[in-house]
């Protein structure tokens, strides 16, 4: 996890938005809320594993779209 410091040395706010880093097709989207226990139906692996978005870090990026835990 990144300390506050950590992410606004990478332009991130608070809320960890960084909207220069959001891709184009991230923008403007509506993200459903999951269950961090959800396991992906295309991996296997449970939502908490996959990766966070990048310009979004609250929002995390499974197989099959993306959801905030």
């Amino acid at each position: 996890m990144l300390t506050d410091k950590m992410r606004e040395a990478f332009g991130y706010d608070s809320f960890g938005n960084c909207d220069r880093l959001l891709a184009e097709a991230d923008k403007d989207i509506d993200i459903p809320r999951a269950g961090g226990d959800v396991v992906c139906r295309v991996c296997g692996v449970k939502y908490v594993n996959h990766p966070a978005v990048q310009g979004a870090l609250w929002a995390t990026r499974t197989c099959e779209g993306i959801v905030k835990l």
